[in-house]
């Protein structure tokens, strides 16, 4: 988990205490969805938004994005609002929770 925020924050501290303060369970949700994909992810990337929606970019390889889109699209937490798409081997997800 420390390994993705910290990619995820590119090591600043103004991105990290975004995370941290205003998404924190939107990212641990987010972790949780990715965690055993974790050896295929080629990069990561965090997209700054209102503080109620986490928005990154996952890319992957090694492994059939397809398949993956279909497995993260099935597990989406009830009660969650997600949105999941793709465009070649990226994954864009967008998750919107109250805090």
């Amino acid at each position: 988990m420390v390994e993705y925020i910290s990619v995820l924050s590119e090591n600043k501290m103004d991105l990290l205490e975004e995370i941290i303060n205003h998404k924190y369970k939107k990212f641990t949700e987010l972790y949780w969805m990715l965690k055993e994909y974790s050896n295929y992810i080629s990069s990561l990337k965090y997209k700054s938004t209102k503080k109620e929606i986490l928005k990154i970019e996952v890319k992957f390889s090694g492994i059939d994005v397809e398949k993956i889109l279909s497995d993260l699209n099935n597990s989406i937490p009830e009660g969650s609002s997600a949105l999941i798409w793709n465009k070649g081997k990226t994954i864009f997800m967008e998750i919107t929770k109250k805090e």
